[in-house]
């Protein structure tokens, strides 16, 4: 492990670098005949335990799957292991591929750990992410392919189910099941797990970067450069206890410390998790800031527009910024009021320092409810053993602050929020124009999109469906507008989107050669888009975007170009979410999305090139080429699989 951290410190060159012990996964000590397949996944289970044979209903049959969810484990699946027990040195178990001992084998070695060739394609046709198959679709596919003259003996639903957990099993993905504060069950797969099989996998390590890095001289580019991780992290911090695992390209044993870099969500959810999920009318909307009017009137004075829009002339300052451990003594202070005040004395605290944890928020309506005995001293006995759990487990969070480290997220505030506002002012200037809209299509029409990294437009789609659009409609309506929109505006509005599209265009780039000068610039072109905007009317002090605006260069202060901390690449998870929680039989939601990416996870690690798999009694063998070649050898597959290799165009300041 030392030998470990010494080669990372001092480059990714591994040529002279030794390890002074035999790992179990090396193959090192093992002769070619020690390995054979025959003894290893040579073969298929046979003895499959009692656990997965009572699977049948919930998980492998037609029947549907995850109807039972009393058990911890993904379905009844996790080993009993007795090697796994030596890496739980930090009270979390660490799950790594490792089979249990009671698995015996048979079967074609060539497929391996699948029974054949027909069971690996019926595991991958039966889909992932975005394309999971429903058990009627894959019986018809299944129908089809199994007729005379193609004669595709697919295997049937049921065992294909049997098959994925037999899988999950083989590897140790079991899911882990906690209690909520509300008594609810909750599955999560082990972030722990996660990382350590990130760190298996070659297709991954490429690209991973374990140390801050100095940008002086270097063009900004990564969140490896950032601030935070480079200097604002304390050493203590930066030192956690971590947990085992193996470098596939060090071929060692590695201690992993991780630390929360940011979180990456819209403003709705940087609100909620920072204590402040108020509405944008709320007399303290801003997360970041200490914004704030005594009462919803004071919103029309100059002051209040001064400072919502960043205005620091003619003596105004700007209020200051949210402290976070003052968030959370204000949070633990309003719990302490509502024990021993009346409610409306919490109300009035709450609005006046602009916090409101809905964890804690419901605790204080049930605690304040006088028809339900007992209710109160339930939810006080806790509070003696488990205190943070009366409160949002976000303030709890090491490395965390809540107010730094939930970056201003460009999709939500810039594309969703002004570039939005801004087409909806403009496109209904054209209701009931049909000639106006005629020629606004024809603009559209003539557009070329060929030196633009955009697709070819739809001139009627543009016109109509305005409504409808969505975060890369925005993105591309901001750079066609000096073309399309320019001939049919007045000069006022014009001079407003011209500073728009000026300030899209510095915000959009994805690399910096300085970042101080890069900020400076990017807070001119943001004071002039918003001057531009108290021009054309004062009312949009309404929309809390436009303020949200204002700490924008802060957060690439902290963090570099707003494209690296973007959640638009992440959005479309929220439809993996929906379709996993489709495909469920509604008895267990939450251990059905789960056991859905855990298949993901299983399959992406197998056929990804798992370079060494713990089998029965440490010893080792490779995956058949069988398997990785089709990942390997297919760009489909792997695009399939949610592996998708980008070729990075940067696009310079």
């Amino acid at each position: 492990m030392i030998t470990a951290f010494l080669q990372r410190t001092s480059g990714k060159s591994h040529t002279n670098i030794t390890p002074q012990s035999n790992h179990p996964y090396t193959t090192s000590n093992l002769q070619e005949s020690e390995v054979p397949w025959q003894d290893n996944f040579a073969n298929e289970i046979v003895n499959v335990n009692n656990e997965i044979k009572s699977l049948s209903l919930h998980s492998s049959s037609d029947h549907g799957f995850g109807s039972d969810s009393s058990d911890g484990s993904a379905g009844g699946l996790a080993p009993d292991l007795d090697d796994i027990d030596a890496l739980d040195l930090f009270g979390d178990s660490v799950p790594m591929p490792v089979v249990s001992k009671e698995e015996v084998v048979l079967n074609n070695h060539l497929w391996s750990p699948f029974r054949s060739e027909d069971d690996f394609s019926a595991c991958l046709m039966m889909g992932y992410l975005h394309n999971i198959l429903s058990r009627t679709s894959y019986l018809q596919i299944r129908h089809v392919l199994g007729v005379r003259k193609l004669k595709v003996e697919l295997p049937y639903w049921d065992a294909v189910r049997r098959s994925k957990a037999r899988i999950r099993k083989l590897l140790n993905f079991e899911l882990k099941e906690t209690i909520s504060v509300w008594n609810n069950k909750c599955y999560t797969i082990s972030l722990k797990g996660i990382l350590a099989n990130e760190l298996l996998n070659p297709y991954v390590t490429q690209y991973l970067e374990y140390y801050p890095h100095d940008p002086s001289g270097t063009t900004i580019n990564s969140l490896h450069q950032c601030i935070k991780w480079r200097e604002d992290l304390s050493r203590d911090d930066l030192c956690t206890i971590g947990h085992p695992a193996y470098d596939c390209e060090l071929e060692a044993d590695v201690l992993v410390m991780s630390v929360a870099m940011a979180f990456l969500a819209g403003s709705p959810m940087h609100a909620e998790i920072t204590n402040t999920p108020l509405p944008g009318n709320a007399n303290s909307p801003c997360r970041i800031c200490q914004l704030y009017v005594a009462k919803k009137d004071d919103k029309t004075l100059v002051g209040y527009v001064k400072d919502f829009m960043g205005i620091t002339y003619e003596g105004n300052v700007l209020p200051p910024l949210r402290d976070w451990k003052e968030t959370i003594s204000r949070t633990h202070q309003l719990w302490e009021t509502a024990k021993t005040k009346p409610r409306d004395d919490y109300d009035d605290e709450a609005r006046l320092y602009g916090l409101k944890d809905n964890i804690n928020s419901e605790m204080v309506t049930r605690y304040k409810q006088r028809n339900k005995p007992g209710q109160k001293e339930a939810i006080l006995a806790p509070e003696k053993t488990s205190r943070p759990r009366l409160f949002s487990p976000i303030i709890n969070c090491k490395c965390f602050d809540g107010c730094k480290d939930s970056p201003v997220e460009i999709l939500h505030v810039v594309q969703l929020g002004m570039v939005k506002y801004l087409v909806a002012a403009f496109m209904i200037t054209f209701k009931d124009k049909d000639a106006l809209k005629l020629k606004l299509q024809a603009y559209w029409n003539s557009f070329n999109t060929e030196s633009l990294n955009i697709p070819y437009l739809k001139p009627a789609y543009m016109v109509t469906h305005w409504a409808s659009f969505i975060g890369k409609d925005y993105k591309t309506v901001v750079q066609a507008a000096p073309f399309v929109f320019f001939p049919f505006m007045k000069p006022a509005q014009r001079e407003l989107w011209t500073s728009l599209c000026y300030l899209t265009s510095f915000i959009f780039q994805t690399q910096v050669e300085d970042l101080n000068q890069y900020a400076t610039e990017l807070k001119l072109h943001t004071d002039r888009f918003l001057y531009n905007t108290l021009k054309m009317s004062a009312q949009w002090v309404n929309k809390p975007k436009f303020h949200i605006l204002t700490h924008l260069y802060q957060s690439v202060l902290r963090y570099g170009p707003p494209s690296l901390f973007a959640s638009e690449k992440f959005e479309s998870f929220n439809s993996n979410v929906r379709r996993a929680s489709g495909h469920s039989n509604r008895h267990s939601p939450g251990r059905d999305i789960a056991i859905t990416f855990s298949d993901l996870a299983a399959t992406r690690l197998i056929v990804s090139v798992l370079p060494f798999l713990i089998i029965k009694e440490s010893s080792i063998s490779n995956l058949p080429a069988n398997v990785t070649d089709v990942f390997k050898n297919s760009k489909g597959i792997q695009n399939y699989l949610a592996w998708i290799k980008l070729f990075h165009h940067p696009i310079p300041a």
